[in-house]
């Protein structure tokens, strides 16, 4: 995946957030790439905040449990909208004792 296509994606995850759910399937099939994954694990450090919570969002859509870790990272954030966006999408695991 050249940098091109990253940058592809990461603006149909910006989209994707503002419906607050993944629904085109081709963008589903890119994200679950590992090279992706591992680009979204990495740009959950990135300093834009929106960028770290469209990441977030994102891993949290595709990867499910394996996200946890980041996303309980995240919850400490200095961003108020990162910190917001991981406990909302800690909250639906369902795991009361991670919220």
């Amino acid at each position: 995946m050249d940098e091109a296509e990253i940058k592809e994606v990461m603006e149909k995850i910006k989209a994707a957030y503002w419906n607050r759910q993944l629904i085109d399937a081709d963008l589903i099939e890119a994200v679950r790439s590992l090279e992706m994954i591992a680009f979204l694990f990495e740009q959950l450090g990135n300093e834009d905040h929106q960028v770290r919570t469209q990441a977030g969002f994102a891993l949290a859509e595709i990867v499910g449990e394996q996200a946890k870790p980041a996303l309980i990272d995240a919850l400490s954030s200095k961003e108020w909208l990162v910190r917001a966006e991981a406990a909302e999408t800690l909250g639906q695991y369902g795991d009361f004792q991670l919220t």
